[in-house]
C-alpha cells in the first residue's frame, strides 16, 4: 500500500507541475504577443515620424549647403550699432511674409531680428503666391543690416492662380 500511495501522489506531483508550467508558459505566450504589437505600432509611428524626419534632414541639408557658399546678399544699407550686439533687418516687397533664420522661424515681414552673433545665416522667406527667397547673409559685429527683398510670384494672378481676395488686392497696390 505504502508503494501505491507514493505513486498516486507522483502521478498527482507530476500533473499539477506540468498545469504550473502550463500556465507559465501561456503567460509567456501572451507577454511575447502583447510585445509584438507593441512594437509593430511603434513602428508604425516612427515611419509616420520618419516622413517628418526626413523632410526636416533635407530642409537643414539644404540650409547648410546654403551657409557654405561664399555669396552673401548685400545689405541695402547698415549702421553701427554697440560692439557685442548685431541685428538684421528684412523689408519685402510684399509684407507679411513668413521669415526663417537657419531654418527658425522668426516672425512676418518687415521684421528686425536682433541678438544675432557675427557669422553666416541662412535666410528664407515664403508667402503663398509667390516664390521662396533663399539668402545667406554675413553678420558681423556691432553692425545693424537693412534688407530689401523682392518677392515675385509664382504664377500669373491673371492665369488663374489661387490667390486670395486680400493677396489679389495687394497685388492691385503699388
Amino acid at each position: 500500500m505504502i508503494g501505491q500511495k507514493n505513486i498516486e501522489h507522483a502521478r498527482r506531483g507530476f500533473f499539477s507541475g506540468a498545469l504550473v508550467f502550463a500556465a507559465f508558459f501561456a503567460a509567456a505566450l501572451m507577454s511575447a504577443l502583447a510585445s509584438c504589437a507593441s512594437v509593430s505600432s511603434q513602428r508604425e509611428a516612427q515611419s509616420q515620424e520618419g516622413g517628418e524626419f526626413l523632410q526636416e534632414k533635407e530642409a537643414a541639408r539644404e540650409t547648410a549647403e546654403q551657409l557654405v557658399s561664399d555669396e552673401f546678399f548685400e545689405p541695402e544699407r547698415f549702421e553701427e550699432i554697440l560692439p557685442g550686439f548685431s541685428a538684421a533687418t528684412f523689408k519685402t516687397s510684399k509684407p507679411k511674409c513668413a521669415l526663417y533664420v537657419n531654418g527658425e522661424y522668426h516672425g512676418l515681414t518687415p521684421l528686425r531680428v536682433a541678438g544675432l552673433v557675427s557669422g553666416r545665416y541662412a535666410v528664407q522667406i515664403k508667402r503663398e503666391g509667390y516664390k521662396t527667397v533663399n539668402i545667406t547673409i554675413q553678420v558681423k559685429d556691432g553692425i545693424s543690416d537693412f534688407y530689401y527683398i523682392e518677392m515675385e510670384t509664382a504664377q500669373d494672378p491673371a492665369a488663374g492662380s489661387d490667390f486670395t481676395q486680400e493677396q489679389n488686392q495687394e497685388a492691385r497696390e503699388p
